[in-house]
């Protein structure tokens, strides 16, 4: 059975077992992205490989902007 993203960082974080480990690139090493060019072609690997988490962080600046949702995926 596959699961949603959602379903799979949430049995992860209750120690559960799910179809797959959650997945978090925030950043690739040089070397694997020089390697995976080589051997396959230059591809962008966020949208090739997917993401299960993101990092939110809250504007916490004495001087808030309107800034605002630039992209939504998934969950």
């Amino acid at each position: 059975m596959t699961l949603t993203s959602k379903q799979r960082v949430m049995a992860a974080m209750s120690f559960q077992e799910a179809d797959r480990l959650p997945r978090y690139w925030q950043n690739f090493w040089p070397e694997f992205q020089e390697n995976w060019a080589r051997r396959h072609g230059p591809t962008d690997l966020h949208r090739l490989l997917g993401d299960d988490m993101c990092l939110v962080a809250p504007d916490e600046s004495a001087w808030p902007t309107r800034a605002g949702l630039v992209e939504r995926r998934g969950d």
